[in-house]
């Protein structure tokens, strides 16, 4: 993001907006509370993205970690406990207890739904864990004009 574009931003009494991390088309956030860590989901609708995971060492320094190896869209991030819920464009994975396992670079995941209808145009799923439960969006097909379902 560039500072030309921050500087039209006017946040409200008492916030600031600062641009402090370099990850490429960021899209999602979950933030684990007790361990202190940011979770960060990717999406591109042409190319494989990953999910990243950031401490904050000091105010000025960040460590940035892989969590995930290149997938199609892993836009949508939720922590549940020490497990991260990832959601694809076609599926949602699993990384159990990412918080021990993240320094050490990508682990394998769990695949726990392979089923969601897959979507190239708008793809992009969030995810939403409450009171126990995982809620995921299932887009329109094609919720902009395109092929034959133009107006």
């Amino acid at each position: 993001m560039n500072n030309s574009f921050l500087s039209t931003l006017s946040p409200p009494s008492g916030f600031t907006i600062q641009d402090t991390l370099s990850i490429n088309y960021a899209t999602s956030l979950a933030y684990h509370d007790i361990e202190h860590v940011l979770f960060v989901g990717t999406y591109h609708e042409s190319i494989d993205t990953k999910v990243y995971a950031v401490i904050t060492a000091t105010e000025t320094k960040k460590h940035i970690y892989e969590i995930t190896e290149p997938l199609r869209g892993p836009n949508g991030v939720t922590i549940y406990k020490n497990d991260l819920f990832v959601a694809t464009t076609d599926s949602i994975v699993l990384y159990t207890d990412v918080i021990k396992s993240m320094k050490v670079g990508p682990s394998k995941p769990s695949r726990i739904l392979h089923v969601l209808p897959p979507q190239d145009v708008n793809g992009a799923r969030y995810l939403l864990q409450y009171q126990q439960r995982l809620y995921i969006t299932i887009n329109a097909p094609c919720n902009v004009p395109c092929g034959r379902f133009t107006l």
